[in-house]
């Protein structure tokens, strides 16, 4: 069990890669915490993993969404006292023309998924950086 006792985060839960990583990870010791934009499906992966015996926390969060990112890292913090991993699966199909395409926050392109990107990473590491500087 190479992850035993760590902390995961893993968002995009609720269908293919991200239900994958989350299985591989609760196989492997992790508390994992599944985050989706679809609760219906997000729940019934994080159900499966706890049916499975992994201890897992479902957070309903849209990752392009800054406070809900806050949030989901404050409740998990709140939950598990520590985040020592982070897979930032999440994304969003657009099918659109490329001059269809918005650089605006909140359009589902591409733009707003990098954004994500950054928005995710940035308050989880601010956390584990203060873990590792406290011991």
């Amino acid at each position: 069990m190479r992850l035993k006792d760590k902390v995961a985060i893993v968002t995009g839960t609720s269908s293919g890669i991200g239900i994958g990583i989350a299985e591989v990870f609760a196989e492997e010791g992790a508390k994992v915490v599944c985050v989706a934009r679809r609760e219906k499906e997000g729940e019934a992966a994080a159900q499966s993993l706890r049916d499975g015996g992994a201890e897992t926390l479902f957070i309903q969060g849209d990752v392009s969404k800054k406070v809900q990112v806050d949030e989901m890292v404050q409740r998990t913090l709140d939950t598990f006292g520590r985040i020592d991993v982070l897979v930032n699966n999440a994304g969003v199909d657009s099918v659109k023309a490329f001059e269809e395409l918005s650089v605006e926050p909140g359009t589902g392109s591409s733009v707003s998924i990098c954004e994500a990107r950054f928005c995710v990473p940035k308050p989880a590491s601010a956390s584990s950086w203060r873990r590792d500087r406290a011991m």
